[in-house]
């Protein structure tokens, strides 16, 4: 969804305002090892791509449009599927692209505080050695 006077592709996220910090974890897969690394900047998330294995980066903090944009860059994403990313609203749906496919889905979440169920969107890309998930 854009809002008015937004150019299509625009990297502004759309959701309620959030005062958490981004949060990135990094699972990295090749033929002989498995790393797992939790809370990992932006840069060592993806410099995991030159690993020569297959990684997953979920990152935790779609409010960060700057940190987002950054990450969805080095993962070659479009600019139309990160503008879908950061707008938590999103129908779900599939897309296909020449290096992944997107996804958007809801996931099912409950209220710490309260036990309520509720929904949280999940952007999923999936490349040749990459999964990536944004939430």
């Amino acid at each position: 969804m854009v809002n008015p006077g937004q150019a299509p592709g625009s990297a502004k996220y759309l959701g309620e305002p959030r005062d958490s910090s981004i949060h990135i974890d990094l699972i990295a897969y090749t033929p002989d090892t498995v790393t797992a690394l939790d809370d990992v900047s932006a840069q060592e998330a993806c410099s995991a791509l030159e690993n020569g294995g297959i990684s997953w980066v979920d990152v935790d903090g779609i409010h960060d449009a700057v940190m987002v944009k950054r990450v969805a860059e080095r993962f070659q994403i479009h600019p139309l599927s990160v503008e879908d990313v950061l707008n938590p609203k999103g129908r779900p749906k599939a897309e296909y692209y020449p290096k992944y496919i997107y996804v958007v889905l809801r996931m099912v979440t409950r209220d710490p505080e309260d036990d309520a169920l509720d929904t949280e969107q999940v952007s999923l890309f999936m490349g040749q050695d990459f999964v990536l998930t944004l939430t």
